[in-house]
Formats: C-alpha cells, sequence, structure tokens
C-alpha cells in the first residue's frame, strides 16, 4: 500500500509540472493570436478555395503553425514575458516544436485506427521527470474547429468527445486544447462561450464535471479574456480529463 500510495504522488506531481507547461503553451497560443490581430493578417476564403488543396479550418491552422507558432522570435518574446511574470529565467517554449496534422494511434471498439491531430506540440523538455515514457510520447494536442455560428457548437464539440472516448496506443496526458475560429462579428465569442457550456450540461455523452456551478471555468491569461477550463470523466477509464478552450474571434481575419 505504501508503495502505491508514493507512485500516485509521482503521477500526480509529474503531471502537475506538465500542466504547468501546458497552460503556459496554452498561454503561447494566444500571443500568437494576438500577434495576428496586431499585424492585421486577413486570409480570404476564396483564395483558399480557388488556389489551394485545403479546407479553410486546414488552411487556418497551417498558417498559425507556420507563421507564427514556430517562429523562433515569437517564442523568445513570449518566454520573456513569462519570466517576467514568474520574476525568474524562464526557458521552457525555446526548443518547442509545433506539427500540423501528424498522425496518432489508438483503440476503438476493440480495432486500433489512426487519426490526425491539428496540432502537436512536441519537445516539451520533460522527459527526466518522465524517463518511463518513450520521449516522442511526450506531447500536447490542440484540436481545432470554425465556429461560424452557434449551431456550429455540436461540431466543436466532437472534439471533446473523441478526447473521452478514446484509447490511445501511446502515452497521453490527461489535459488537452481546443481552438475555436470564431467567424462572423455577429455573433459575440461570448455568445459562443455561453452556448456551449450549455450544450456541455446537457450533452447525452460527454460527462462534465461542474465547479461552483459551471463547467467552463474562466483561465486567466494576459491580455487574452476567452480562455476557459473544462474537465471531464473519462468513459473507458477511471480517470478525468481536462479541454482548455481557446476561442479567437477571426471575424476580422477571416474575408471573402
Amino acid at each position: 500500500m505504501p508503495n502505491s500510495r508514493a507512485t500516485i504522488f509521482v503521477q500526480k506531481r509529474r503531471n502537475s509540472n506538465a500542466r504547468k507547461l501546458f497552460l503556459k503553451v496554452a498561454g503561447y497560443f494566444a500571443y500568437c493570436y494576438q500577434k495576428i490581430i496586431q499585424d492585421k493578417v486577413t486570409y480570404s476564403e476564396s483564395y483558399v478555395k480557388q488556389h489551394t488543396s485545403s479546407q479553410l479550418e486546414d488552411y487556418l491552422k497551417k498558417r498559425l503553425v507556420h507563421d507564427y507558432l514556430r517562429k523562433r522570435e515569437n517564442k523568445l518574446a513570449y518566454q520573456e514575458i513569462i519570466s517576467a511574470q514568474i520574476s525568474r529565467r524562464f526557458n521552457g517554449l525555446e526548443n518547442l516544436l509545433f506539427y500540423s496534422e501528424p498522425e496518432e494511434e489508438f483503440v476503438r471498439n476493440e480495432i486500433e485506427r489512426r487519426d490526425k491531430i491539428d496540432i502537436l506540440v512536441a519537445n516539451l523538455g520533460l522527459s527526466d521527470n518522465w524517463n518511463d515514457v518513450d520521449r516522442e510520447s511526450l506531447h500536447f494536442v490542440f484540436e481545432c474547429k470554425r465556429l461560424l455560428n452557434t449551431r456550429k457548437s455540436d461540431e466543436y464539440l466532437s472534439d471533446t468527445v473523441k478526447f473521452i472516448q478514446r484509447s490511445y496506443s501511446s502515452f497521453r496526458f490527461p489535459f488537452n486544447g481546443m481552438l475555436g475560429f470564431v467567424e462572423k462579428g455577429t455573433i459575440p465569442v461570448l455568445e459562443i462561450i455561453e452556448d456551449i457550456e450549455k450544450r456541455l450540461s446537457n450533452h447525452t455523452i460527454i460527462k462534465s464535471i461542474k465547479t461552483e456551478n459551471k463547467i467552463l471555468q474562466f483561465v486567466e491569461i494576459d491580455g487574452f479574456d476567452f480562455c476557459r477550463l473544462s474537465q471531464h470523466q473519462h468513459n473507458s477509464q477511471n480517470s478525468e480529463i481536462e479541454v482548455i478552450h481557446l476561442f479567437f474571434d477571426y471575424s476580422g481575419v477571416i474575408v471573402q
């Protein structure tokens, strides 16, 4: 029994350290979104249709990865922000690697399957504390969805359904990220968030855990108001997972 308690303690401590990094990475996503807004970047839907082989959602996440998340100057600038906040030198971002649409193996109904991850974050620098896990298996996962209106919320939640249903062949942290590209300026982002919380409350598959009568908890990210955290019961394991939700207002970014 003592060994069992010690194992649980070590696991919780390791997850806690990884989660702290995960939240900083989520903050970096928000920072890169703010850079897109500052740069007055626009993406033309008609251009994507006529001149690329990508769907708009795929195009948006690839531009986020290649033009912003991977840029060394962005990583270093955000590290300086984190270092100032915690009053000590933080170097946990500059070596991160960002990949768009790698595949991952999972099992459903006793059948091995493969699926693409929208954005995978690797080279986390956690291997010293996780030497019993393959270094390549230590990664963070972020899925992306377009949000044109509240009716799209069901599609947005389809990735949360995946998070709680799947048993992955390799190691997976109990926290995942969701990016929502909110496209129409006529629908406020807060209305989208409220609609998603309502759908989570009544969802027949996703079992959410309420805190202070709320499912979507506010997460503080400097200068960014649309970050929420939800907790859910994993269907096939005696465990809980977390999903961090980042809602990016792309109403002025996506043009015709």
